[in-house]
């Protein structure tokens, strides 16, 4: 029962750290567009 409950641990916190990285990832990739699309010599 511990077993599995660790790797149940395991398999959430990667989980949530790949859903971190994405929601980043994403928000990265929205300030870049707004950034170049207000300042477009940038």
């Amino acid at each position: 029962m511990q077993f599995i409950f660790t790797e149940f641990a395991k398999f959430h916190l990667v989980h949530m750290i790949f859903e971190g990285l994405l929601t980043a990832a994403h928000a990265f990739r929205l300030f870049c567009i707004e950034t170049a699309y207000t300042n477009p010599g940038f």
